[in-house]
């Protein structure tokens, strides 16, 4: 994480069409950052009990991930700060379609594939159908 770069911010001015005056606009350059997010670390900046959080690995400010992994999880994090990539990314109504990678213990039942086809119920409530499928373990 220490190469990475931060662009300065750019001031521009433009006439505000409902008013007589010029306004002046902040653009902040667009972050993105990948992240391969390790085992036990939240998906967040902040734990109000202590745990490993993204702040423990990455140094810049103001970029919030575009979705989540479980604590008990690792793999890619993608971060921005700019809210209508992150809301493109992470809103449903987008129908963003992902693809996840996932390794399991031992190997799962066709039932246990198709309820995934069918939507899960979590806690915060049913997820959408998904496709399901064993795939060979990489080399």
């Amino acid at each position: 994480m220490t190469n990475l770069q931060h662009k300065k911010t750019k001031s521009k001015q433009y006439h505000d069409k409902n008013s007589a005056n010029f306004v002046k606009h902040t653009i902040s350059s667009r972050k993105i950052l990948l992240f391969n997010k390790p085992f036990d670390v939240l998906s967040q900046f902040t734990d109000q009990i202590g745990r490993q959080t993204l702040k423990n690995y990455i140094p810049i400010t103001n970029v919030y991930a575009t979705g989540r992994l479980d604590r008990d999880s690792e793999g890619l994090l993608i971060l921005t700060n700019d809210g209508k990539l992150q809301a493109k990314l992470t809103q449903p109504n987008n129908k963003m379609k992902k693809i996840y990678y996932v390794q399991v213990e031992g190997i799962p039942e066709s039932t246990s594939l198709q309820k995934f086809c069918h939507g899960l119920l979590l806690k915060d409530g049913m997820t959408k159908p998904a496709k399901a499928e064993l795939v060979a373990e990489p080399d």
